[in-house]
């Protein structure tokens, strides 16, 4: 799709999302749709789920970009995938980016030939992997966050080769002196260390028993702290064992996702 183009020719793109709770995908989903639409793109967070969407439970906070909730009728899997596929009948053309909503990408072959789509491996996980692996024939490109979890894509499938290549997440250059913005942080806190931890529960990708050892070991110090984890994630339960005691003395906070 090209800018320059008239609209009517390059379509819109839409970001396939199953909830908007916590997630690296989703905060890098709403940079992303935001930075197109300023480089003159038509570009949309599409929910499929309508109102069994998963919204954050505080506050309920949307997303700071353009957006649609498409309202199946149930949240059946196949209801959602009727739903899907009469919505890009009807909005064709267009090119669709999954992102991890691994049910809804399943009407990937299904699509009409004048909808593109592509697909991101986000994360050296499986299930991204499997996500790729399932549909990659029918992307018409593939985008790898790093060159490793590129490689690794087509150790399993070679044949993908053409049409993946690797494109870093973004990052934003701070806007203040990192010094400065920590003493008044410091300042802010009555001298305690605050930290704080957002993402998945999960030793083997997210390190989050480095965390719970951080926590420990400042205990252990004497170093007066406050650590908020937010997120939800298989080694919930082995946290909260670890950390029972600094949740009980307010040291730590247990969030949820």
């Amino acid at each position: 799709a090209d800018p320059r183009a008239p609209a009517s020719q390059r379509g819109r793109i839409y970001f396939l999302s199953p909830d908007w709770i916590i997630s690296g995908v989703n905060t890098f989903t709403e940079s992303l749709v935001a930075e197109l639409n300023s480089l003159g793109f038509d570009a949309r967070i599409l929910f499929t789920r309508g109102r069994f969407t998963k919204l954050p439970a505080v506050g309920g906070v949307l997303p700071n970009t353009p957006a649609l909730f498409l309202q199946p009728e149930t949240n059946h899997h196949q209801t959602v995938w009727e739903r899907i596929l009469k919505f890009f009948r009807d909005h064709e053309p267009c090119i669709v980016v999954p992102n991890y909503d691994f049910n809804a990408g399943a009407v990937v072959p299904a699509l009409p030939s004048h909808i593109g789509v592509v697909g991101i491996a986000h994360s050296d996980d499986g299930d991204h992997y499997e996500h790729s692996l399932r549909l990659g024939l029918w992307y018409n490109r593939i985008v790898a966050v790093a060159e490793h979890v590129r490689r690794r894509l087509l150790e399993f499938n070679g044949s993908l080769a053409a049409k993946t290549s690797t494109i870093h997440y973004g990052v934003s250059e701070a806007k203040a002196n990192a010094n400065a913005l920590w003493e008044k942080k410091f300042s802010q806190t009555d001298g305690h260390l605050e930290l704080v931890y957002a993402g998945r529960f999960v030793r083997t990708q997210k390190r989050i028993d480095r965390y719970v050892e951080l926590a420990r070991n400042l205990k252990e110090a004497g170093v007066p702290f406050r650590m908020t984890l937010i997120g939800d994630g298989v080694d919930m339960a082995w946290v909260q064992q670890r950390l029972g005691s600094l949740i009980v003395s307010g040291e730590v906070e247990l969030t949820g996702r």
